[in-house]
């Protein structure tokens, strides 16, 4: 008999759950309504960091197509931290 072992992709599926969770929180909260803009861009700025370390992580670890997945998650955060950045500062 053959010993089953875990693919590496499965065994990152927690990291990228986090991933996809925590890039759907970041662009939620890049298109909320605030008074103050710059103070909600600067509590938004660490869960985008998280966002993009983990998605860094796991596209490095993770080679199959499921890692095409964070990367696009990871620019589409990339992209709306970008304009919100934009409607901040300009």
């Amino acid at each position: 008999m053959t010993e089953l072992t875990p693919s590496p992709a499965r065994s990152y599926y927690g990291v990228l759950a986090l991933t996809v969770a925590s890039g759907a929180l970041t662009i939620f909260l890049t298109q909320a309504s605030s008074p103050d803009y710059r103070k909600l861009f600067w509590s938004v700025v660490p869960f985008a960091g998280f966002h993009l370390l983990a998605a860094g992580f796991y596209f490095l670890r993770v080679h199959c197509w499921c890692r095409w997945i964070v990367a696009a998650a990871a620019a589409t955060v990339s992209f709306f931290l970008g304009e919100m950045a934009l409607r901040v500062w300009f």
